[in-house]
């Protein structure tokens, strides 16, 4: 039975706002999760004669802890709680941390993979940026949303609303232009020759301010996000 943490072993309990460690011969201890907190906690496992520390995967709480106490010296090893969970011999008096130190201690925890620290900063912009599309996705339909209210069927005609022929358009419906010959002229000579007669009706609207209000700020929005992919895009490229 494993009932003891091995001596230069830990494992921590993270939370939003606390953190519990536990180590051998010393009862479980917690810390904050500011970083002058998280310092004192690299303080005291260095006190322990800790060497290495293990921690669960837990939303994004892990990563400023893992990095603090990587730049302090430790050896720090990431897990799966459910892993931990399934492994049978523990007491029922026995706190998380102290039932992952021991297993820690045992080498009986299975390391998640942490891709190295360039990988990382390069999966966040990527991560960043999808956020963005998203967004950007976001207010296209709210482009399409206040079109429809105005009875506006340009987004029926196009294939994409967001694409060049119908960002000119949109803009120059906030501009103020409500002219259908005007606006359709705005758009690609291929689409005109096509669909010239479906993109005149579609143009003819209730031009009512409230709706192009909304039409003003979700293009405004989605223009917003471009520039910040494009910013994203851009620090990708830098890697």
């Amino acid at each position: 039975m494993i009932d003891k943490i091995l001596p230069g072993f830990a494992a921590l309990d993270l939370g939003a706002t606390k953190i519990f460690a536990a180590c051998a011969n010393f009862p479980v201890r917690s810390f904050g999760t500011v970083t002058a907190e998280l310092r004192a906690l690299s303080a005291w496992l260095k006190e322990q004669g800790v060497k290495a520390v293990a921690m669960e995967a837990t939303g994004v709480y892990w990563i400023p802890v893992h990095d603090q106490l990587q730049v302090a010296g430790f050896k720090v090893t990431l897990f799966h709680g459910a892993h931990a969970r399934n492994l049978p011999g523990r007491k029922s008096d026995v706190s998380d941390c102290q039932w992952h130190a021991m297993l820690y201690s045992h080498g009986l925890l299975r390391p998640c993979f942490i891709p190295a620290e360039p990988i990382r900063k390069l999966r966040s912009f990527y991560r960043l940026r999808e956020d963005h599309l998203q967004m950007a996705a976001a207010h296209i339909k709210h482009m399409q949303r206040a079109l429809d209210l105005m009875n506006v069927r340009l987004h029926r005609v196009l294939s994409q609303i967001h694409g060049v022929s119908g960002l000119r358009v949109v803009e120059a419906i906030v501009a103020g232009e409500r002219d259908p010959e005007g606006l359709a002229a705005l758009c690609d000579a291929r689409l005109l020759r096509r669909k010239k007669t479906q993109l005149l009706q579609s143009l003819e609207g209730d031009w009512q301010e409230h709706h192009l209000f909304a039409l003003r700020q979700a293009l405004e929005a989605y223009r917003f996000y471009q520039g910040q992919i494009a910013a994203c895009d851009q620090q990708i490229a830098a890697f």
